[in-house]
């Protein structure tokens, strides 16, 4: 069996995550380390939200958490050597974490929904012995219905599957009831159980 060649696109995407994420700590350390050696009456804890809300629209989300919580822990150091007032320290603290609240919300809104992985990554089992097609095409499937399930399966809505076929969400949704038709389900829950007890089940050739 060949090795998993991993997508081009997501090693670069990764990599440029790893970047972002280190020149984020590196950007909160230096800010600090600035602030420290300035004036008491010199503060750049409101520079150090510009990397906490790049963070959010490149980073993962837990990620970006992190470098939320190392923000916050420089307010409290400035704060407890004295560079700083505690009340100071905690509006920025607030403001941090509003603003990371906001970043992550329509940063999640505006991301498109990433591809999901190939059915055969889901179903290895049919996948080698060619099970996938054959299981829908000896049910009368139609390319374009094989297509639509598929996606369905894996969970895209109608909207999504319509964006990624270019066709309109009736249409989809069409192919979706022809689909349940032929293999006799009616939901598409009922659909996605079919689907997996279909793969524990012997088939001709396999």
């Amino acid at each position: 069996m060949e090795a998993h060649v991993p997508n081009h696109q997501a090693v670069v995407r990764a990599h440029a995550r790893t970047v972002a994420a280190v020149l984020a700590v590196v950007s909160i350390a230096l800010l600090t380390v600035a602030e420290l050696a300035a004036p008491p009456a010199l503060t750049l804890g409101t520079a150090v939200i510009l990397p906490v809300l790049v963070s959010c629209f490149v980073l993962e989300r837990r990620w970006a958490l992190a470098v939320l919580g190392l923000a916050v822990l420089t307010r409290v150091g400035v704060a407890v050597v004295g560079d700083t007032t505690i009340g100071l320290a905690a509006l920025e603290v607030v403001s941090y974490a509003g603003c990371t609240a906001i970043a992550l919300t329509a940063g999640r809104r505006a991301q498109p929904p990433p591809d999901p992985p190939p059915l055969s990554e889901l179903t290895p089992r049919r996948a080698e012995a060619g099970g996938s097609a054959a299981v829908l095409t000896a049910h009368g499937l139609t390319d374009r219905e094989r297509q639509v399930l598929d996606m369905a399966i894996r969970g895209l809505t109608a909207k999504q599957i319509g964006e990624r076929l270019y066709i309109g969400r009736r249409t989809v949704e069409t192919h979706l009831d022809r689909a349940r038709d032929k293999l006799g389900v009616q939901t598409k829950r009922e659909l996605i159980a079919w689907w997996y007890d279909s793969l524990d089940r012997p088939h001709a050739g396999s």
